[in-house]
């Protein structure tokens, strides 16, 4: 009953989608990638921003997908949802996101979420952008580290 309400619901007004978060994740997450399929961008990006809540390992998936579509603000909302939660998440989307992006505002979106990774290959390419990195890219390098709160 759940689904049908909010499928109707989500065609009109993606951000309705919102209000879902919370929900269990066994529930939640079959919702959003049944959704993902025939949504538009600005339902895409409402999708992202209730994955965020999920843990990295349930989530993931369905924000490869998303991000794969390289659609800009879903893509920002992608990367927001990577820096969001207690549980720090695979820096590997953010990689590949930095990496295939041209935006500058994604690339520094990118960078940011890296520091809610901890890995060596974020840290790595963290570093690699402080002495490589635009201003924007490098300021975000600096911030990022900071988040890693290396030993």
């Amino acid at each position: 009953m759940l689904r049908f309400a909010v499928r109707r619901r989500f065609a009109a007004e993606p951000e309705a989608l919102l209000l879902l978060a919370g929900q269990k994740p066994d529930e939640l997450l079959p919702m959003l990638t049944e959704l993902e399929a025939t949504a538009g961008a600005r339902g895409r990006g409402a999708i992202a921003q209730v994955a965020a809540g999920l843990a990295p390992a349930v989530r993931r998936p369905l924000l490869t997908t998303l991000a794969r579509r390289r659609e800009g603000w879903v893509t920002a909302h992608v990367l927001s949802a990577l820096a969001t939660g207690a549980e720090r998440d695979d820096p590997d989307l953010a990689v590949a996101i930095f990496r295939g992006e041209r935006s500058e505002f994604l690339k520094v979106l990118a960078v940011k979420a890296m520091g809610f990774t901890r890995r060596d290959t974020s840290v790595a390419l963290l570093m690699d952008c402080l002495v490589k990195g635009e201003r924007p890219i490098l300021a975000a390098a600096l911030e990022a580290l900071a988040n890693e709160k290396l030993p």
